[in-house]
């Protein structure tokens, strides 16, 4: 077997087994429910008009009001396991009616309520992160898991390794963290472009992460602005976690906190509002990423970059084929054809665009910046860039490079 269809079927049975081992029977059981419901209903010639309608009407309303109560009330409130649970008990009390319908014992209805009810108490002495903790990747060894929750859209999960600090985690997926070379390549996406530009003031923060970028924009003294966009509100809520990082950015008075959709957040907007743009989304495999590494996102986000304004991505290529690589960064230059690729760390690449006709370090200017910006200098030393030769040699490729590559 091809390699490639081996691992994409390996991926997916991977997923699809603790699904089939938490709700197979259980919807294979629902499966069979309205068929038998349906053939009950047409046992009776006279009336099964009458009750065929109604059966669909309880069925429809009830899918209805089922994923309106389970999306905007139990999930919320309850979580999937406490959701289970009233759902297991409606579901156990809904034979009782039926029990008493029949007007005398019926041993299959008995048995019925008596499975029920093992099955209820055996569930309700499972741990309250049971279903959770099973459908997350243990924490390797030597990693201390922090805390497990479970927000409307992800469950995050924050684990520390002594010596290389804490990751952050949402359904199981890696997405931001504290270790060095980490913070390296997310702070040299606010540094690196800032340092070329001349008093910036605003910046834009597309994704939040554990706050590495938002809080290196900060440390530039002429910044009086930044704005972090990001989706989830259980992100954010997760900041003080990585404070030893990110010093309590989201406290800063400059700092202002949307909870939005990037591109709407930039439909919303004047043109020429930023200095930069930063975006750093979850990988293009994620579900729903694709239009953040688009043309037509891009040529947005230029639309609202001040003149020599900058726009720097993060570009993940750690489990991306290389055509889909460079169909991210041929979107990128056909909308910012000045463009420059940068090495973060390992296999962290960031792309930077500028809103002008050339991109360039001017030596002269990033040293004069780094001259008023102490705590910018002192971020970048440790970080292995505190010197135009460490910046410098970030470099890996240049626009006709990009070009002829795409």
């Amino acid at each position: 077997m091809d390699a490639g269809w081996q691992r994409t079927l390996q991926e997916l049975w991977f997923n699809t087994r603790p699904i089939l081992a938490e709700v197979g029977v259980p919807a294979l059981l629902m499966g069979f429910a309205f068929p038998l419901g349906n053939a009950v209903v047409q046992r009776m010639e006279l009336f099964v008009g009458r009750r065929a309608g109604l059966l669909y009407l309880t069925n429809t309303a009830g899918a209805v009001a089922g994923s309106l109560a389970a999306g905007f009330l139990l999930l919320p409130t309850l979580g999937i396991q406490g959701s289970a649970t009233i759902l297991m008990l409606a579901a156990g009390l809904a034979i009782v009616p039926l029990h008493m319908a029949l007007g005398r014992p019926v041993p299959a209805t008995a048995a019925a309520m008596l499975a029920a009810g093992v099955a209820l108490g055996l569930w309700l002495v499972l741990p309250p992160q049971y279903l959770i903790a099973r459908a997350l990747v243990r924490p390797a060894e030597g990693q201390r898991l922090l805390t497990v929750s479970e927000g409307i859209t992800e469950v995050i999960s924050v684990t520390e390794t002594p010596g290389r600090g804490r990751l952050l985690l949402t359904n199981g997926h890696p997405m931001s963290s504290t270790d060095l070379l980490s913070q390296r390549y997310m702070r040299a996406l606010a540094h690196i472009p800032l340092l070329s530009v001349d008093n910036p003031e605003t910046v834009l923060v597309m994704c939040f992460g554990v706050g590495n970028t938002a809080h290196a924009a900060t440390l530039h003294p002429s910044v009086r602005r930044v704005e972090v966009v990001d989706l989830s509100r259980h992100v954010l809520a997760h900041s003080a976690y990585f404070r030893d990082a990110n010093q309590d950015v989201l406290k800063d008075p400059r700092v202002a906190v949307f909870v939005n959709d990037g591109r709407h957040h930039l439909y919303m907007l004047r043109e020429a509002v930023y200095d930069l743009i930063t975006l750093e989304p979850p990988p293009i495999t994620q579900a729903g990423m694709g239009a953040l590494y688009s043309r037509e996102f891009y040529a947005r986000a230029r639309m609202r970059l001040k003149p020599k304004g900058y726009l720097s991505q993060w570009l993940p290529v750690a489990g991306v084929p290389a055509a889909t690589t460079l169909a991210m960064i041929r979107a990128f230059i056909d909308v910012f054809p000045q463009s420059v690729l940068l090495s973060g760390a390992h296999t962290n690449l960031l792309l930077i665009g500028v809103n002008d006709s050339q991109i360039e370090i001017d030596p002269a200017r990033t040293s004069a910046a780094l001259s008023k910006a102490p705590a910018v200098r002192a971020d970048l030393e440790r970080l292995d860039l505190g010197s135009m030769r460490e910046i410098v040699g970030a470099f890996v490729g240049s626009a006709e490079t990009l070009a002829r590559a795409t």
